[in-house]
């Protein structure tokens, strides 16, 4: 059996109810799938209550996928060296996850900011190939603001994290463009849409109501299209 270590660049509770989602459907195709969380808690936001879980490495199961956590403290105005930080962090972290339950035979980051980024510092020191899943909408690169969400300060990173990844996965094709930039020719991007249980989207035959009523779900930044 093959096995899967998903890197989420976010994770619940904070965000990203989709990485466990999409865990789940791996470990149900017949996968044996482990999910390494770095959970990134800012410092000034720190609860004393927290204090007792930071660096502790914790192991749980959920739904069929091993899920081992620890935690990083972010320090306030220093982003790129967070990044560095962050990474590092999550190569130890991966360390004691091999130590523990042995080496993945491929590792899935969601999102090149920053999971990609740390997935390549991985894969340089051991070689296991890693493949990239990018949601962020800002690498559709449609708008002033969505371009200054890639800074230049970040292309580096960037370079590294999409330049060594075995596969490169979007969730729609307009994110390909700006990731294109960031990857050599012979690479190749796939789209693959987050899966969706289309069960749920089969509507009644009868209508309780008129006129339809429809409902959108996001948060009300300009990135997000709700305009």
């Amino acid at each position: 059996m093959q096995k899967i270590l998903v890197i989420p660049s976010w994770y619940p509770p904070d965000g990203g109810q989709f990485f466990q989602d999409h865990a789940e459907a791996l470990a149900e195709a017949g996968f044996k799938v482990d999910i390494l969380v770095n959970r990134t808690i800012g410092l000034t936001k720190l609860k004393i209550s927290e204090l007792s879980t930071l660096h502790r490495f914790q192991v749980s199961e959920v739904n069929g996928t091993r899920v081992v956590r620890s935690c990083f403290i972010k320090w306030p105005k220093n982003e790129l060296l967070n990044i560095q930080r962050w990474s590092n962090s999550t190569v130890k972290l991966f360390r004691r996850y091999e130590r523990t339950f042995g080496k993945p035979d491929l590792i899935l980051a969601h999102s090149s900011i920053w999971a990609g980024y740390a997935a390549s510092q991985i894969s340089a020191k051991t070689g296991i190939p890693y493949i990239i899943t990018e949601h962020r909408s800002r690498f559709t690169g449609k708008t002033a603001e969505a371009e200054s969400l890639v800074r230049d300060a970040y292309h580096p990173f960037l370079k590294e994290a999409f330049g060594g990844a075995s596969r490169i996965i979007t969730v729609s094709d307009a994110l390909q463009a700006s990731i294109r930039q960031f990857i050599s020719l012979e690479q190749q991007i796939q789209t693959i849409p987050n899966l969706v249980d289309t069960r749920f989207f089969i509507p009644p035959v009868q209508r309780q109501r008129d006129p339809l009523v429809i409902l959108s779900i996001g948060r009300l930044e300009h990135e997000k299209g709700m305009d």
